[in-house]
């Protein structure tokens, strides 16, 4: 049977409250076909999120009606490969309470790392594609780190982006510095004119639910936003993440911790508000800066300030740059030819597509599809 997971908030609920709901709904179950895995609670945020396997969302509600009369605010199906990605095996439990390994419970939070690598080139010809495109040598080397700091990698492939997990703050920060440490150090000792690659890396935290998001895909959507708004070389994460972490412990390994870059929460929330919104409209024929003021609710110079600050960019600058990373991905994945791959991406002018692209990338996106499509015919 498919799995299900459902979200309660707002709760003043104990550990043993939680027991006893399970053992409730463990009561009828059968009535409902319904097999009752697994809570996890979170009494200072008043959260708690129960897994099961069920034929369908109506089933798992109307299974707790029953049962106690604890209503979920969101009742999601998750993937089994997605689950087993983040979570692992089936945690170890105590009355359906999961607790960690060293016997404290899980609240559910988790810490997504994204680590970003991305190729510039100057030059034309076969290793144009070798220059843009993620090399095998540093992302299995990054794989590496990430399982030494007991993290987990997401497979992913919709970019070359590695994705990992860890149930840990402050491993996830310390794998993000090592990464970030040993990047440099190779960047620095061995230049490579054909390999000039640069690292961004975003860590966000969050708990497998929300009422509006699947199975953790709020806290990943955070992270790929992080990474995006990452200074070169630079690791962002949130004042959350910050607050969880052992920075004292940290500071003590990494005296130097100027690699990192703390969002403010104000900051955070209107990172995820602006990217929101502008991955919804800005490949549109009609999208302006006007328009995403409107949609934001600030001022046109509120706008420029609050974009400059997290970019280092103008609004025009960073919006076309977001359409020439689209653009980017669609040629590698040779998702069309280049006409129609510059207006899926927000470009009506071909010629203005061609320049930009090339002063960004080093090469005309035709020749960069050429080159993609070369790679893909022999490899």
């Amino acid at each position: 049977m498919p799995l299900f997971m459902d979200f309660h908030k707002d709760l003043d609920v104990t550990v043993e409250d939680v027991k006893g709901a399970h053992m409730s709904d463990l009561s009828v179950q059968s009535k409902y076909n319904v097999r009752n895995l697994q809570y996890w609670i979170n009494e200072e945020a008043g959260t708690m999120f129960c897994l099961m396997e069920a034929p369908d969302e109506e089933s798992c509600a109307k299974m707790h009606e029953e049962s106690h009369g604890n209503l979920a605010c969101a009742i999601k199906e998750v993937e089994r490969i997605v689950y087993e990605m983040i979570i692992g095996s089936i945690p170890t439990t105590d009355q359906g309470v999961v607790k960690n390994d060293d016997g404290s419970i899980d609240t559910g939070y988790r810490f997504i790392m994204m680590v970003q690598l991305t190729g510039q080139t100057n030059i034309d010809g076969s290793s144009a594609y070798r220059s843009l495109r993620l090399p095998p040598g540093p992302k299995s080397h990054i794989r590496e780190i990430i399982s030494k700091h007991q993290g987990g990698v997401i497979e992913n492939i919709n970019d070359d982006n590695i994705i990992s997990v860890f149930k840990s703050s402050t491993k996830a920060v310390r794998c993000a510095l090592k990464i970030q440490r040993e990047f440099m150090m190779q960047k620095d000792s061995d230049p490579d004119p054909e390999l000039n690659l640069s690292l961004k890396i975003g860590i966000a935290a969050g708990q497998p639910l929300t009422e509006n998001d699947g199975f953790y895909e709020e806290t990943i959507r955070k992270a790929r936003y992080f990474t995006r708004f990452a200074g070169d070389g630079k690791i962002k994460i949130s004042s959350f993440v910050s607050d969880l972490c052992d920075m004292d412990g940290i500071f003590r390994e990494y005296q130097d911790l100027s690699a990192i870059e703390i969002l403010d929460r104000p900051g955070e929330r209107f990172l995820m508000q602006l990217m929101d919104i502008t991955e919804s409209i800005f490949v549109q024929e009609e999208f302006s800066i006007e328009r995403l003021c409107v949609e934001l609710g600030i001022s046109r110079p509120q706008l420029y300030r609050k974009i400059t600050s997290l970019t280092g960019k103008a609004p025009n600058d960073w919006i076309r740059d977001l359409r020439l990373e689209r653009a980017f991905q669609l040629l590698r994945i040779q998702h069309g030819n280049v006409s129609e791959i510059a207006y899926e991406s927000g470009f009506n002018n071909l010629s203005y597509f061609s320049k930009c692209f090339q002063k960004k990338f080093g090469l005309l996106p035709s020749q960069y599809l050429n080159i993609s499509l070369s790679a893909s015919l022999s490899a």
